[in-house]
C-alpha cells in the first residue's frame, strides 16, 4: 500500500513538472526551410502536445536567425525595390515582413540580433566613401 502511494506521487509530481516546463517556455520548437527562389520558404512548429504545424512565409531568407523570443526570424532577403539584399524581419503573429533600415550599405557576410532586438551585429563590409571598410559593426534596428 505504501508503494502505490509513493507511485502515485511521483505520477503527480512529474505530470505537475511537465506543466510548470511547458509554461516556462514561452515558444516550441520550429525549423524553417528556404532554400531557393523557386521553393516556397516554410517555417514547421512542433508544439509539446498535437502534430506539427507548417505555415508558407511571403520571403525567402537567407542566413535565418530566430529572435530571442521566438516571435520573429532575421534574414538577409532581397529587396527589389532597392535591388540588393537586405536585413528583414518576419514576425510570425500575425506574417508580416519588414525590410530594416540603416543596413543597405552592408554586405552582409554573418549577423546576429540582441535579446532586445534594437540592435544587430553585422560581420561583413560597408561602403566607406569609394572603398569597402571590412569588420563586426552594431546596427541600430529602430524602425
Amino acid at each position: 500500500m505504501k508503494l502505490a502511494g509513493l507511485l502515485a506521487s511521483i505520477v503527480l509530481l512529474v505530470a505537475c513538472s511537465e506543466r510548470t516546463e511547458e509554461a516556462a517556455r514561452p515558444y516550441e520548437a520550429a525549423y524553417y526551410v528556404g532554400t531557393a527562389p523557386s521553393i516556397p520558404s516554410e517555417l514547421s512548429v512542433f508544439p509539446f502536445r498535437g502534430n506539427a504545424v507548417t505555415v508558407g512565409l511571403p520571403v525567402l531568407l537567407g542566413r535565418p536567425v530566430f529572435s530571442s523570443d521566438g516571435r520573429a526570424i532575421y534574414g538577409a532577403a532581397y529587396d527589389r525595390s532597392l535591388r540588393k539584399t537586405t536585413l528583414s524581419r518576419v514576425e510570425l503573429s500575425p506574417i508580416r515582413v519588414t525590410m530594416l533600415p540603416g543596413v543597405e550599405p552592408f554586405l552582409i557576410n554573418n549577423f546576429a540580433i540582441t535579446a532586445g532586438q534594437d540592435l544587430a551585429i553585422i560581420s561583413g563590409s560597408r561602403k566607406n566613401g569609394n572603398s569597402r571598410e571590412c569588420g563586426i559593426f552594431a546596427v541600430g534596428l529602430d524602425d
